[in-house]
């Protein structure tokens, strides 16, 4: 399941950075009917939104359920991250 998606121009790489909060199931469990990961913030890079680059770990911290994150541009290039647990 995902949450709270969202994207971002990188400059850097010339595609978005796509954002989202996940909770994840064992492989093997395809049921679903264990217990899920605590949400974590994954993200991948897209040019088109139609494919995306292999999905990746942003923001997990262990024993913190994070639940959504807002990435800014500011003018002089950096960024600035809010997230909520």
């Amino acid at each position: 399941m995902v949450w709270a998606l969202e994207a971002i121009w990188d400059a850097n790489t010339r595609q978005y950075l796509v954002y989202w909060s996940s909770r994840f199931y064992d492989e093997a469990d395809t049921a679903h009917a264990g217990t899920a990961t605590e949400s974590c913030i994954v993200s991948a890079y897209t040019s088109d939104f139609w494919m995306i680059i292999k999905a990746t770990d942003y923001i997990v911290i262990p024993g913190t359920p994070i639940i959504d994150l807002t990435i800014l541009p500011l003018p002089d290039g950096e960024t600035f991250g809010s997230s909520r647990t």
